[in-house]
């Protein structure tokens, strides 16, 4: 009588083991990647605001939203 071998070590297990554990890998880079994305994002924001409200002076800093954009000179054509 011949035995099948139904451990977890067979050789069909190792390969979908493997390529469970590459997923796994491959989703969690790219969970981190995604998360360092948006915090470098926020911080690249969070600067610019800061630069921003540095620019102007105290006293002349306002809640107002900036006045509207002056029209573009028409283009002058002899």
């Amino acid at each position: 009588m011949r035995r099948v071998d139904t451990s977890p070590t067979s050789q069909g297990g190792d390969v979908i083991s493997t390529l469970g554990w590459i997923l796994v890998g491959v989703a969690a880079w790219l969970v981190v990647a995604a998360l360092v994305g948006v915090l470098v994002g926020r911080m690249i924001r969070h600067g610019d605001e800061q630069a921003s409200a540095a620019d102007e002076p105290a006293g002349e800093r306002s809640e107002e939203p900036d006045p509207a954009p002056r029209p573009e000179r028409a283009e002058r054509h002899p």
